[in-house]
């Protein structure tokens, strides 16, 4: 799934990236990214494929870093607040 994935819940253009989820839950998700994030930091993503185009906060858990390891690089994120209805359609994906 496309996501942007941004340090600012606006969504400036220079300071959001294109990415994509590799796996996601209720409770959060991983989503490939490039750029060192530190635990804690909140993170905004906009699920392109939903209908709410509402950003989802979520808080940095972990990070793996390019080239730490044989595996994507990217951040491990829980969602910090989600409507009920991105609720619902992240449930939706989250079972396939």
């Amino acid at each position: 799934m496309s996501r942007l994935l941004s340090t600012c819940c606006a969504f400036p253009e220079a300071g959001s990236v294109k990415t994509f989820t590799v796996n996601i839950s209720q409770g959060g998700s991983f989503v490939h990214a490039t750029r060192r994030s530190l635990k804690g930091e909140a993170v905004w993503l906009r699920f392109m494929e939903m209908p709410d185009q509402e950003p989802v906060k979520a808080v940095v858990c972990w990070n793996i870093e390019w080239g730490g390891c044989r595996s994507i690089p990217g951040i491990g994120v829980m969602f910090d607040s989600l409507s009920e209805q991105q609720a619902v359609w992240i449930n939706k994906f989250a079972l396939l």
